[in-house]
């Protein structure tokens, strides 16, 4: 399994499901950066 970022405009937290797992992407100063959470 592999994440791809999300990125918006206003640098907000994105949650996404994917494969019953929940993936927080914090997006700051246009650095992805993937946290996993169980």
């Amino acid at each position: 399994m592999h994440c791809v970022p999300y990125y918006t405009n206003d640098f907000r937290l994105i949650r996404v499901f994917n494969d019953s797992d929940c993936y927080t992407y914090c997006i700051f100063l246009l650095i992805p950066q993937i946290t996993k959470i169980k």
